[in-house]
């Protein structure tokens, strides 16, 4: 995706952009903001989902 986020198929040039005004879902345990830029400029404002992990649930703090 940093590298080339579009392609040239046959006579049409595609890319992420193409996601633009569509569902889509994608997991990750982990994104960074250079990501979180893409997906926002080329699909929409992403949504961002945080969950707790078992450590924290267990003792009630971040393990970082």
């Amino acid at each position: 995706m940093n590298e080339e986020p579009y392609y040239v198929h046959k006579v049409g040039l595609s890319g992420l952009w193409n996601f633009k005004g569509r569902k889509v879902y994608a997991f990750s345990a982990t994104s960074s903001p250079p990501y979180e830029r893409l997906v926002n400029n080329c699909i929409c404002t992403p949504k961002v989902l945080k969950f707790k992990s078992e450590y924290e649930l267990v003792h009630a703090m971040s393990p970082v």
